[in-house]
């Protein structure tokens, strides 16, 4: 297994999802019969766990979202992405922009550019629950609790 300890590691990253594509490229037919590409997010899994541990979205909003611009890149499915993202990274943002995002203070340009980067990566079906149960619910909280009248 290819162990990354961070994203400054790249070419190593890329290298781990090139060995499916490889094995794909060689044995396309046991490749495909045994459905191979579905090991793909459990080989990364801890790729990306230690890329997600201590990392705080909101003030590197695209290092997650870059990591997996790299894998989709380099793999011939990477559809494949949408299981690492739905039990890794969505949970964490969901964590991160409820308690660490206040809409009413705080810049909105992080949320947006996760938001972008991942609906783009990924499509508009793997952030709907985010923008749905997370970032929507907290900014009409914001408008509901916005008073005119404190100038902050």
């Amino acid at each position: 297994m290819v162990f990354c300890p961070a994203l400054s590691n790249t070419p190593i990253i890329i290298t781990s999802t090139q060995v499916f594509n490889e094995i794909n490229s060689k044995y396309n037919d046991e490749y495909n019969k045994l459905q191979l590409v579905n090991l793909i997010p459990s080989y990364l899994t801890p790729i990306l766990q230690s890329s997600l541990k201590d990392h705080n979205p909101l003030t590197s909003p695209r290092k997650i979202s870059s990591l997996f611009s790299s894998w989709a890149s380099s793999l011939p499915h990477p559809r494949v992405l949408l299981p690492l993202f739905l039990s890794h990274v969505n949970p964490a943002l969901n964590r991160t922009i409820m308690n660490g995002w206040n809409c009413e203070v705080d810049s909105s340009d992080a949320v947006v550019a996760i938001y972008a980067d991942f609906t783009t990566l990924l499509g508009r079906g793997a952030t709907d629950f985010l923008l749905d149960n997370t970032i929507a619910p907290k900014l009409v909280r914001g408008v509901e609790d916005w008073d005119p009248t404190d100038a902050r």
